[in-house]
């Protein structure tokens, strides 16, 4: 079980509910750690959420601060000191009630609940747990629930979510409330990640009849089906699945299948964003052919500085669309987690806080296959010399590539510290991303607006195959 903390009010209304004969000395020690600002530097230990034992108030303070709370406490007529050890610890006796320790810390809680109630912690949810959430709520709200309180979504999910979270929760539960007119009673939902949920929504995900992953297909989260449709829905959906396996029906047939479904409010997929500021909102996307046909690739507008020790590099890019410019910013990097060298993209409007979908590492590697030798040579290399300019010297996969390198001046970007002193996956990391900007920069001008066009349009979940969705948003 792990260590959960309760600061000042909260704490003290967590012993007196367990331990009602505590309740006269907690009070004055409540009133008294108000008044001289120890509330919010006072916090009980408990395992999840329980008491266990001897209640232990901690207190995050000094040892002169120490001991002043421990004044109080040997003041207090009913309280007897029973061990203690000097600066850190006293054990004190509770007249025929029990024990409580008084301990400090000089150091800070990572996972605790503050006084209203909020959970306070220093780890991110993981994204399934932000989805489990969210589905919860929903779930809630479906079967005629009132919206869960925090306490039920941190234990249902297994994550003490912050305030920001629990607020997101319930303004996407407003969001996708209003957008079924309040009546998400005629609703299930289910969790796209799960692989639990109804075998035909397995089905319709599945990468075997997909062209690209799935969420370049569609990048919902969640599926909302309709309570009353979805008998009918499973068969049609597992029906047009063997075609599709059999290859007597394709990925548009299904995609007309969803428009079909949306149109008569049998099925949506919805794509999930934290809700940061405002209220939120939900939005449709779907394929505009008009909008594909019409927009273009213009060119860089800024000059990006990529430092060699940089884990990305962005690209500053111009489009445009019926004669309206939309400046877009692409951020290129591998994915987190160490020894991946194989690149993938977001993008976003110049003026907007949330990133587009993401660009998958196998449309970049479509668009630029040499990346993906360059990468499988860079991971056989036990050892890479300490610099990145010698690490492209060294190799021989590409000999244009090292001409590039020992320019100075190119067109869409700034090189920087290809003589710093690099580890050997960071120098890797280094030449994948430069090799990536060599083969930017070396592609002829009709690449360019074909390449970058398919990546703003990934971007935008509008490929040719990218079928309807709907999305929250700020």
């Amino acid at each position: 079980m792990a260590k959960l903390y309760y600061q000042g009010k909260a704490g003290f209304d967590l012993i007196k509910k367990n331990k009602p004969g505590y309740k006269p000395f907690l009070d004055s020690l409540e009133k008294w750690s108000t008044k001289y600002n120890y509330s919010k530097l006072t916090f009980i230990e408990t395992d999840d959420g329980r008491l266990s034992g001897t209640p232990l108030i901690k207190y995050i303070v000094d040892i002169s601060a120490f001991s002043n709370i421990l004044a109080f406490y040997k003041a207090q007529k009913n309280l007897k000191e029973k061990s203690r050890k000097p600066d850190s610890e006293t054990v004190f006796t509770l007249s025929g009630l029990g024990e409580l320790r008084a301990y400090r810390s000089g150091g800070r809680l990572a996972n605790f609940i503050d006084e209203s109630g909020n959970s306070q912690v220093r780890d991110t949810p993981k994204t399934e747990q932000q989805e489990n959430g969210t589905v919860f709520c929903l779930q809630s709200l479906s079967s005629g629930k009132k919206f869960p309180n925090k306490e039920m979504i941190n234990k249902t999910v297994g994550f003490n979510f912050d305030k920001s979270w629990h607020d997101s929760f319930e303004k996407t539960s407003i969001v996708i409330s209003t957008f079924f007119n309040n009546r998400l009673s005629d609703y299930s939902f289910y969790r796209d990640g799960d692989k639990k949920k109804p075998d035909y929504l397995n089905n319709m995900t599945d990468n075997k009849i997909l062209p690209d992953k799935k969420d370049n297909w569609n990048p919902a989260d969640i599926w909302a089906v309709k309570k009353t449709n979805e008998q009918t829905i499973r068969k049609e959906v597992n029906d047009l699945y063997s075609k599709i396996v059999r290859q007597s029906a394709d990925i548009f047939t299904l995609n007309s299948l969803l428009e079909n479904y949306v149109k008569t409010k049998k099925l949506f997929g919805i794509s999930l964003k934290k809700i940061d500021t405002g209220r939120g909102r939900i939005i449709k996307v779907e394929k505009d052919a008009k909008f594909i046909k019409n927009i273009s690739y213009e060119g860089v507008f800024k000059v990006f500085t990529y430092k060699c020790s940089n884990s990305y590099f962005e690209m500053f890019s111009n489009f445009k669309s019926f004669g309206k410019l939309l400046p877009y910013k692409f951020v290129f990097r591998p994915r987190g987690k160490s020894g991946d060298l194989n690149i993938y993209a977001e993008g976003r409007e110049i003026n907007s806080g949330h990133f587009d979908g993401a660009i998958s590492s196998e449309i970049i590697g479509k668009l630029y296959p040499k990346l993906d030798v360059m990468a499988s040579y860079l991971k056989q290399q036990k050892k890479m010399p300490k610099t990145a300019y010698d690490a492209v010297q060294s190799q021989e996969i590409d000999k244009g590539f090292k001409s590039f390198v020992k320019k100075t001046k190119y067109s869409h970007f700034i090189i920087d510290e290809l003589d710093k002193s690099l580890g050997t996956f960071e120098c890797a990391r280094a030449v994948i991303l430069l090799y990536h900007l060599y083969l930017f920069e070396s592609s002829s001008n009709s690449q360019k607006k074909e390449n970058f066009k398919r990546m703003y349009l990934s971007g935008k979940k509008q490929n040719d195959f990218s079928s309807i969705h709907f999305k929250v948003t700020d």
